[in-house]
């Protein structure tokens, strides 16, 4: 198994706003030395410790795990349950998606500089 590689203490990190219907959360992510996603985290409103702040927590440390070992975001998103729309279900597939057009934007900088 290989093993993952120790992320910069000081890194760029973004934050925005998801949202359908039923919820609200805050989706943090943070960047490599090579503006790779390799980290995500959703908070709610909620008080911390609650089920829900529990399950956020869980749900960004186990992204950041499969991002940080290589495995693509777009498998992730692909992984993610989308309703008749064809559009993202969950706030959880809505910051993936959001994380990803960050991250390519990030290339498309990169490859200009």
């Amino acid at each position: 198994m290989t093993q993952r590689k120790k992320l910069n203490n000081r890194r760029v990190t973004e934050t925005f706003v998801v949202k359908n219907a039923y919820a609200k959360l805050y989706c943090s992510i943070g960047l490599n030395e090579n503006d790779k996603v390799k980290e995500v985290f959703f908070t709610g409103r909620g008080k911390g410790g609650s089920d829900m702040d529990t399950l956020l927590y869980d749900i960004g440390v186990l992204i950041s795990i499969a991002l940080q070992n290589n495995i693509p975001i777009e498998e992730l998103l692909n992984s993610c349950c989308k309703n008749e729309k064809g559009n993202f279900a969950s706030p959880i597939g809505m910051g993936l998606e959001k994380a990803n057009a960050i991250s390519k934007e990030s290339e498309v900088e990169s490859e200009w500089s």
